[in-house]
């Protein structure tokens, strides 16, 4: 009876929470919500279609005598946050067929069969429900000023955002050039001088660069006069 069934739904409440929904077709069809823990926090649902492959190792996985137990089973001494586990298969012939379990949290669960079931359709749905929220996250952060300087005080956007903020500083800075007024970022002077300071680009390399206090800059002045010297001992001594 088992070969039937092209469609498969698992639900499971905890707390009268929905802690995991997943829906599975023979076409593919995917829906996956939550993770199935007590402490779930995963409250999107995805929806999309996979490999049918899927489907046909999940069903595979069917024991053939549900098929002579389904219904509603409850567990008299219900302990810590009810639950209750749903399994629903839709047949071919437009018929539905499950089982249904109500425990607690802290008491008898379901039967081993049931559990293992869950568990494997959570494992065969992982990589897909894993790669969807993957790419709401990426579609999330697009267009989001990155930072990309290391060792200057842009998390502080994390901490405590409003300092920054009422300094007028946008995002992806963390102060404004004490030079010319632009964004950049506060960081310690470029060199062994004992400053923090705040710079945009330009002015923090030209310091970088020019600075007698920075190793290249300091290695720039040392050549420059290095380079006069020559020009003084060969055309005016």
């Amino acid at each position: 009876m088992k070969d039937t069934v092209e469609s498969i739904m698992i639900t499971l409440e905890v707390g009268s929470k929905q802690s995991l929904f997943i829906l599975l077709a023979a076409d593919g069809s995917l829906n996956r919500l939550g993770t199935g823990s007590a402490e779930n926090t995963d409250n999107d649902m995805f929806i999309g279609v996979t490999k049918k492959t899927l489907f046909k190792k999940l069903r595979k996985k069917i024991p053939q005598e549900w098929f002579d137990n389904l219904g509603r089973y409850e567990i008299s001494e219900k302990k810590g946050l009810p639950c209750e586990l749903t399994i629903l298969m839709k047949h071919t012939d437009g018929q539905e067929s499950g089982i249904q379990f109500l425990y607690g949290t802290e008491s008898q669960g379901p039967p081993e069969d049931i559990v293992q079931f869950v568990s494997e359709a959570v494992k065969l749905t992982n990589p897909w429900h894993e790669a969807q929220k993957k790419m709401v996250v990426d579609e999330s952060e697009k267009g989001k000023p990155r930072n990309t300087i290391k060792d200057c005080y842009c998390d502080l956007w994390d901490k405590n955002p409003d300092v920054l903020e009422k300094q007028g500083v946008p995002r992806g800075y963390c102060g404004l050039c004490q030079l010319c007024g632009k964004p950049g970022h506060t960081r310690h002077f470029p060199g062994a001088v004992p400053y923090t300071g705040t710079w945009c680009e330009w002015h923090y390399w030209r310091l970088m660069l020019f600075h007698p206090c920075s190793a290249i800059g300091y290695c720039v002045w040392l050549t420059a006069l290095a380079i006069v010297g020559i020009i003084i001992w060969k055309f005016v001594l």
